[in-house]
């Protein structure tokens, strides 16, 4: 544990310091998993409050009224930040009905103009990245979809981050316990490997996009059976 201290601010007053009430730099694995789990469930809280706006609005002021396309542009944003491929469809299928009512009842207002543009244009540029082949988010509501190669890319960074933050900055090797610790502090908290193993970096690469494939399918199964069945990458 390192902690850096302004000593010129304490007036010369007693320090006392409690480890449990030191917020680490970096979280502790728990502690990220259950960050992990928080942002899903307010993911799918923001979808179930805007699911029943769009109901209310559509109820209450039709289809041909500006707070419709509102309702359907808030709704899509919020199936948007799941980077699932179902809820990725959803958004855009959305956003282009709220451009279209917001047409339909010749609503001037420019910024919700541009703002429903936008929005349609980052879900189509997001549902044609997730249609190419095996790209998939491995923790969706958190973590945007990748590639393979993303991911071995990411992951030789991790490598090389890892080392240089035990002090073994270059070299060529890290022991199993420390790949193990280092891809759990990144969100891989299944990933074991043998106690002997001296892991290089391209065993560390291969291991965490291996997890990583693993829980893109787990995550994405509803999503893409036909690529779970094939073992895609």
């Amino acid at each position: 544990l390192r902690m850096r201290l302004r000593l010129d601010m304490l007036d010369n007053k007693e320090l006392m310091l409690k480890p449990e009430n030191v917020c680490p730099l970096f979280p502790t694995a728990p502690k990220l998993q259950e960050q992990l789990l928080k942002l899903h469930d307010l993911a799918q809280e923001r979808i179930a409050s805007s699911k029943e706006d769009h109901r209310i609005q559509i109820k209450v002021t039709g289809v041909k009224h500006v707070n419709a396309a509102i309702a359907c542009q808030n709704l899509g944003t919020a199936y948007l930040e799941t980077y699932r491929l179902a809820e990725t469809g959803l958004a855009v299928s959305l956003l282009i009905q709220a451009d279209k009512i917001r047409r339909r009842v010749g609503a001037d207002d420019k910024d919700r103009a541009l703002s429903i543009s936008k929005s349609l244009s980052v879900a189509q540029s997001a549902q044609a990245r997730l249609d190419e082949g095996g790209v998939l988010s491995a923790v969706p509501c958190c973590w945007p979809p990748t590639s393979r190669q993303d991911d071995e890319i990411q992951m030789a960074r991790l490598f090389a981050g890892l080392q240089a933050r035990n002090g073994k900055r270059g070299s060529p090797s890290m022991s199993s316990e420390a790949m193990q610790q280092g891809l759990r502090l990144f969100g891989l908290f299944n990933v074991t490997a043998s106690a002997c193993d001296a892991v290089d970096v391209d065993a560390f690469v291969a291991i965490a996009c291996d997890e990583l494939q693993k829980m893109k399918l787990e995550a994405n199964r509803d999503s893409v059976p036909a690529l779970a069945a094939a073992g895609g990458r």
